[in-house]
């Protein structure tokens, strides 16, 4: 079991984890308007006087919450074409939330665990690519691309994988500032 307490102003909150088994990759938790994404990740300490020694550790991060993308569109396993019929679900999203075409925006691609990592990100990086352009192609404002991967699913459920295969168009995090480019 590992305690964790964050001060997240003007809340504070304590987040227990139970660590049943050594296959916990990675879990999110709500927290206001964003998600904080717990992982473990390996850590090399670096010590001069005895030895370097290696473990794994836990990394917090906030990330944005897919539930408040203003728009997303699905894709295909292996695909980043995207179809009519989503092209036409991106737009009404786009409408229903009032973006105006003077909004600055940021689309976000993501994929599902299958297949290679390397694969997954330069997939992920496309579909945000081709969702860009649209929005572009019709007068919209797109400052920036990412591609996440397989980061953030929506589903581990492998049943629902179809949901991770995604992009997803955001309004740029305060801390971004503007972008200036493409992120990889």
């Amino acid at each position: 079991m590992v305690f964790l307490t964050l001060d997240m102003k003007p809340r504070r909150f304590t987040l227990c984890l139970w660590l049943v088994t050594a296959s916990i990759h990675f879990m999110t938790m709500p927290v206001g308007g964003t998600e904080l994404m717990i992982r473990q990740e390996p850590y090399i300490y670096a010590m001069t006087l005895i030895r370097n020694m290696s473990t794994r550790t836990f990394v917090i991060t906030a990330r944005r919450n897919s539930a408040t993308a203003l728009a997303v569109a699905h894709f295909p396993l292996g695909e980043s074409t995207l179809s009519r019929t989503e092209q036409g679900i991106l737009l009404q999203q786009m409408t229903r939330r009032n973006i105006t075409r003077h909004t600055p925006l940021v689309v976000t691609g993501y994929t599902c665990p299958l297949g290679p990592e390397r694969y997954n990100r330069a997939l992920s990086l496309k579909r945000a690519g081709v969702v860009a352009a649209f929005l572009r192609k019709r007068g919209y404002l797109v400052q920036g691309i990412e591609g996440r991967g397989e980061q953030h699913p929506v589903s581990t459920i492998p049943s629902r994988f179809f949901e991770n295969r995604r992009a997803e168009v955001h309004l740029p995090d305060k801390e971004e500032g503007s972008w200036n480019g493409e992120h990889f």
